[in-house]
């Protein structure tokens, strides 16, 4: 029998939704392309494993705690890679968000399709598509458990 809990993390039900409207989201990311100033495409010669490593990169920059990257691509069609961390305290998360988020636009002129959370809420979620950034405080990383919801896929790096 399974049981359901109750949900009231606004990164998690993001989450939810971002699996439920990928297609939709691609339409929508061709919109946001025409509408932003920020170029939405990578430069050419990279990929989604690229982008998935400066983003452990920048949270490392910002002393991210047990970084992983998860390689979802034979598990899941929802996105190609998962960059879990963790941060001591909520101005960390917030400071680890925002390197991800600077380094991400000045090397690659990406912007997040969607930020979710902050530091306060104990979950930051960045969404670029291919590439989806999960910053935790400890207590909340270890209620949702990421890793072991998607234990079936690979773990390329893991940093203490």
């Amino acid at each position: 029998m399974f049981t359901i809990r109750a949900i009231s993390s606004v990164p998690f039900v993001s989450f939810i939704i971002h699996i439920l409207y990928k297609e939709h989201a691609i339409e929508q990311l061709t919109e946001m392309i025409s509408d932003q100033e920020t170029v939405v495409t990578p430069r050419p010669g990279t990929d989604a494993i690229t982008f998935a490593r400066m983003a452990v990169d920048a949270a490392a920059d910002k002393k991210a705690e047990n970084v992983v990257l998860l390689d979802l691509r034979r598990v899941s069609s929802v996105t190609d890679y998962f960059v879990i961390c963790s941060g001591a305290v909520d101005r960390q998360l917030d400071g680890i968000s925002a390197n991800v988020q600077d380094v991400m636009r000045k090397e690659y002129k990406l912007k997040a399709r969607h930020v979710e959370g902050n530091g306060e809420t104990g979950w930051v979620l960045i969404d670029y598509i291919d590439v989806v950034i999960h910053i935790f405080t400890p207590t909340v990383r270890a209620y949702y458990n990421l890793e072991g919801l998607w234990s079936a896929a690979p773990v390329l790096l893991r940093m203490q």
